[in-house]
């Protein structure tokens, strides 16, 4: 009680075991530094209305609903290492962090974990590297305040994108928003002959996409990948 800042760095050696809900709802925390070789466990900070910033530095794992509902949460900075999980029945790490901004996902993530922004209705700027495979169920479900995703990667590996369901992509509720990939808005997607399938909805709700040119033989369109592409 009476805490503001919380600071979790220990040396390497120890053995640090935080339990589950560890200060969930506690409203006097303001910010979260996590350094290090550390876990996070379910429900860590559930519930701390006031907690503004967090940052996670080293080998951190966060696991499910760690930030849920931490509804002043504006900040979040992670270091390559940090690795999120969640569960598809699991509460979103980050659910409904309704003042969360922007994110930068870590540089070698590889997959968007189930419901992680859901609800994150003023979540506003999205950086995806160019590491990522798999965007899991509902992980921008209710994400309705998207205007800018900015990918790592290039068209050909955007292609290639594994969205497990409708609220997965972040496009899904922002038609309007920019997809930037090399450094500027998508409007035309040249694909390399490598590229001979569209993974679906890879391209769904995404209007501002007004030509798609195809080098490659024959190419597999799979369901969805440019529904509501109403610029093209």
């Amino acid at each position: 009680p009476g805490a503001t800042e919380l600071v979790f760095d220990f040396p390497a050696t120890w053995s640090v075991l935080i339990p589950d809900r560890a200060f969930a709802g506690n409203p006097e925390i303001l910010s979260v530094t996590v350094r290090g070789d550390l876990t996070l466990p379910s429900q860590c900070f559930y519930g701390c209305s006031n907690l503004r910033s967090v940052r996670l530095e080293g080998a951190v794992t966060v696991n499910w609903g760690c930030f849920t509902n931490c509804l002043a949460l504006e900040e979040v900075s992670c270091s390559p290492q940090v690795h999120l999980e969640n569960h598809f029945d699991s509460d979103g790490i980050f659910e409904n962090c309704i003042a969360l901004k922007s994110f930068s996902w870590p540089q070698a993530t590889q997959a968007i974990p189930p419901n992680c922004f859901r609800g994150c209705i003023n979540l506003r700027r999205l950086e995806l590297p160019a590491t990522l495979t798999t965007l899991s169920e509902n992980a921008f479900d209710r994400c309705v305040g998207i205007e800018e995703v900015i990918y790592g990667g290039t068209v050909d590996q955007w292609a290639s994108l594994v969205f497990a369901n409708q609220q997965a992509h972040p496009l899904n509720h922002c038609g309007y928003a920019s997809l930037i990939i090399g450094g500027k808005p998508l409007t035309e997607a040249v694909f390399g002959p490598e590229v001979t399938q569209i993974n679906t909805m890879c391209f769904f709700n995404y209007r501002a996409l007004e030509q798609i040119t195809f080098t490659a033989p024959s190419v597999e369109i799979q369901a969805m990948a440019f529904y509501r592409c109403q610029g093209l």
